[in-house]
C-alpha cells in the first residue's frame, strides 16, 4: 500500500519538494500526513546545523516552507482558489526569502523550476512580505 508520510520522508528532501510542488489532479495529500511529516522533519532539520556534517539549510528550509504552504493549500482546497501545489511553492518562497534575504533570486529560481510565468506575482509578494 501507499504511505504518504513515508514517500515524503524517505524520498529525500529534493524528492519531497518535487512531490509537494506537483500540480497534477491526483496529487492530494491528507492533512494528517502533512502535519506528521512537518512535526517529524522540523526538529531534525533544526538540529542538523549544530552537527559537524556537511549539510546546508537551503533545501530543508525549502521543504519546511513547502510543507506549511501545502498544509494551507490542502486546508482551503474546498474553496477552489488555487491548487495546493501553488500554495506549497509560495510557502517555500516565503521561507527561503526569510532565510536567505535574496528576493529576486528566489523568485527566479522557483519560476524556473515550475516553468510557469504566471507564478511571478504571488511568489514576489510572498518573498517581499
Amino acid at each position: 500500500s501507499y504511505n504518504e508520510v513515508a514517500s515524503l520522508l524517505l524520498s529525500g528532501a529534493e524528492g519531497a519538494v518535487k512531490h509537494l510542488f506537483a500540480r497534477d489532479g491526483a496529487e492530494k495529500i491528507s492533512l494528517g500526513s502533512l502535519f506528521l511529516t512537518l512535526f517529524t522533519y522540523l526538529p531534525l532539520a533544526g538540529g542538523m546545523p549544530g552537527l559537524p556534517v556537511p549539510m546546508g539549510a537551503f533545501v530543508p528550509s525549502m521543504l519546511t516552507g513547502g510543507l506549511i504552504g501545502r498544509i494551507v493549500g490542502e486546508a482551503i482546497s474546498g474553496l477552489d482558489i488555487g491548487h495546493a501545489g501553488i500554495y506549497s511553492m509560495v510557502g517555500s518562497a516565503a521561507m527561503l526569502g526569510g532565510f536567505t534575504h535574496m528576493t529576486l533570486a528566489i523568485v527566479v529560481l522557483l519560476v524556473e523550476a515550475s516553468q510557469d510565468l504566471s507564478l511571478v506575482s504571488p511568489l514576489i509578494l510572498a518573498v517581499i512580505v
